[in-house]
């Protein structure tokens, strides 16, 4: 039996992640047990459609340094961001996965799901 993975919402072109309405998620194949998706949407993109999967267990976000996640900000915005270290004890600096831009400076980070697998589609 193959994998498969909820898609609980979409993110855009700015890493903005916004969720679905419960009940309405869709099941796609996934490469692993445990995971859930966020697909990008952002027409005219090359990353458009794009599956990011998610470890299911939430981690702490001084357990996910200078990685991809899936990332609950303490007011409930959510991003997909690579985690830096903060400027203040703490806190934690966001960016792209490409490192050129940064969406949050300083954040307070509830939570974080590291991105384990990224779908081309």
């Amino acid at each position: 039996m193959s994998a498969t993975a909820k898609v609980i919402g979409y993110c855009d072109a700015l890493r903005e992640v916004k969720l679905f309405a419960p009940g309405t998620h869709e099941a796609v194949s996934a490469p692993a047990d445990d995971l859930f998706a966020i697909i990008r949407k952002s027409p005219g993109d090359s990353q458009d459609r794009w599956l990011y999967f998610a470890q299911s267990q939430e981690q702490a976000p001084e357990l996910c340094l200078h990685r991809f996640c899936y990332v609950v900000l303490d007011t409930g915005e959510q991003v997909l961001a690579m985690i830096r270290p903060g400027y203040r004890n703490g806190r934690f600096n966001l960016s792209t996965n490409s490192l050129l831009e940064l969406l949050k400076i300083d954040a307070s980070v509830a939570a974080a799901n590291p991105i384990l697998f990224i779908e081309p589609r």
